[in-house]
């Protein structure tokens, strides 16, 4: 939906379209292709995630001088500062395994869009193929 107009694409109604489409060239299995995958990439991300998120907040808060046994209160501007870059911190360790396993479920995904009647080009797709 989102390269419509694209030179090689063909026009789709909107979403209940494509699954027509994907049910009728894949059937019912093909919209569940790569989910296998997915489970598999994205349940050590998200274990990896909360680790890290964990990790890094106790590093943070330490590093500013805030021990378990303290009576300091941190301000809400330090909780929400030190909350987001633990969450920038596990979403850069998350990616580190998820991206490469996504770029091999996305390859199996796109391996028989050739038999669709709709592609979907991309500049990667254009860049590595042209």
């Amino acid at each position: 939906l989102m390269v419509q107009g694209l030179p090689g694409t063909t026009c789709c109604r909107g979403p209940f379209d494509v699954i027509r489409r994907v049910v009728h060239a894949e059937g019912f299995r093909g919209l569940y292709r790569g989910f296998g995958l997915t489970a598999v990439t994205q349940s050590p991300a998200s274990a990896l995630w909360w680790g890290s998120y964990g990790a890094a907040q106790h590093i943070i808060w330490r590093s500013l001088g805030y021990k378990d046994d303290t009576e300091k209160k941190p301000s809400h501007v330090e909780m929400v500062t030190v909350q987001a870059t633990a969450g920038m911190v596990a979403g850069a360790c998350s990616s580190v395994i998820t991206t490469p396993i996504d770029t091999v479920k996305t390859r199996l995904q796109r391996q028989r869009i050739a038999k669709l009647d709709f592609r979907m080009p991309s500049l990667w797709y254009g860049i590595a193929n042209g």
